[in-house]
């Protein structure tokens, strides 16, 4: 894969930063439109689908303990260490 084709298959951060509340408001729509519902199951969408798109949805943006910032890492070190150099 050339770097034009890799950059044209990947999404920017921008878009995936708005990702997760694409995926609400459609989810929530799907859920409370029974006319959506229908036309989706036509092409094949199920309760279980939509319930996979709401795991996956709370596994990506599940509150999980933070990195300490005060942690002594190697790349913190080394930040450090060309701070003090620079």
């Amino acid at each position: 894969m050339t770097r034009a084709e890799l950059d044209a298959s990947t999404p920017s951060r921008q878009v995936l930063s708005a990702l997760p509340a694409r995926v609400v408001t459609f989810l929530a729509a799907v859920g409370q439109n029974g006319a959506l519902q229908a036309a989706l199951a036509r092409g094949g969408y199920t309760a279980d689908d939509h319930r996979e798109g709401w795991r996956l949805l709370q596994a990506a943006c599940a509150f999980t303990k933070a990195a300490d910032p005060n942690a002594h890492t190697p790349a913190h070190d080394t930040a450090a260490e060309l701070a003090t150099w620079w």
